[in-house]
C-alpha cells in the first residue's frame, strides 16, 4: 500500500492503481505502480512517498519490504528555499511571487526569471532589469532589452509585448531582433525586441517584459 511519507495523496500525486495498491501476479517477481506528481505552486520542498508490502496468509515477504520515491519541488520553489534560507522562510508572505522584500518594487518571480537574489536591492547597471529605449536606428521604435540566466529557468516563460493602451490592451507578443539572444559568456544572455509601430504612426506606445510560471 502506498500513502506513507510526507507527500499527501491526491494533492501531491496520484497512483495508477485504485486505492493505491498493486498486485504481484502468481509467478512474477515484480509489478509496476505508477506515481504521477500533481502540479502545485505551494512551496513544500522534497517530499517522500513510501510503498509498503503487506504480509498475507499464502505468501512470504523478503527484504526489503518497502520502497520510497522522492517528489522534488519545482525549480522556482527550490530557488526560494535556497535564497530565503529555509523552507519556513520560503513559505512566508515575503517569499510570495508578487512580494518585494527588498523594497525595490521588483517582485520575487521577476527576480527569479532574471537571476537576481530576492533580497538584493535594484541598482542601475548592476542587475539585469529590463531597459526601455527609443531607438532611432529602428525607425524611432520603442525597444526593450533585458538579461537573463543561461540556461534559462525551465519553469518560466518570457514574453516581450507592446500595446497602444496600457489599460485595455491588447498586448501583442514581439519577436526578437536579429542577432539576439547574445551570449555574454558569463552564464547570462541578452535579449532585445522592438515595437511593431514607430512613434510617428502612434499617439502612444507601451512595451513590457512579462514572465509567467509554467
Amino acid at each position: 500500500t502506498a500513502g506513507n511519507g510526507q507527500a499527501a495523496p491526491g494533492t501531491r500525486y496520484t497512483l495508477s492503481a485504485t486505492g493505491g495498491t498493486a498486485t504481484i501476479p502468481v509467478g512474477a517477481v515484480f509489478t509496476n505502480l505508477n506515481v504521477t506528481p500533481l502540479n502545485s505552486t505551494a512551496v513544500l520542498g522534497t517530499q517522500n512517498i513510501t510503498l509498503n508490502l503487506t504480509a498475507g496468509s499464502n505468501y512470504n515477504l523478503g527484504t526489503p519490504d518497502s520502497a520510497s520515491v522522492q517528489l522534488l519541488d519545482s525549480p522556482y520553489n527550490v530557488w526560494k528555499i535556497a535564497e530565503f534560507g529555509s523552507l519556513a522562510a520560503a513559505q512566508s508572505p515575503d517569499a510570495a511571487d508578487s512580494a518585494t522584500p527588498a523594497g525595490d518594487n521588483i517582485p520575487n518571480l521577476l527576480k527569479y526569471a532574471l537571476g537576481i537574489h530576492p533580497l538584493s536591492t535594484y541598482q542601475p547597471d548592476t542587475l539585469g532589469i529590463p531597459a526601455v529605449t527609443l531607438d532611432n536606428t529602428l525607425g524611432t521604435r520603442l525597444t526593450l532589452t533585458y538579461t537573463r540566466p543561461n540556461p534559462n529557468p525551465t519553469d518560466i516563460n518570457y514574453f516581450i509585448e507592446s500595446t497602444g493602451n496600457v489599460i485595455t490592451g491588447p498586448w501583442i507578443p514581439l519577436t526578437l531582433e536579429n542577432g539576439y539572444p547574445i551570449q555574454n559568456n558569463n552564464g547570462t544572455e541578452t535579449l532585445k525586441a522592438a515595437d511593431t509601430e514607430t512613434n510617428t504612426t502612434a499617439t502612444q506606445r507601451f512595451i513590457r517584459l512579462r514572465v509567467e510560471r509554467q
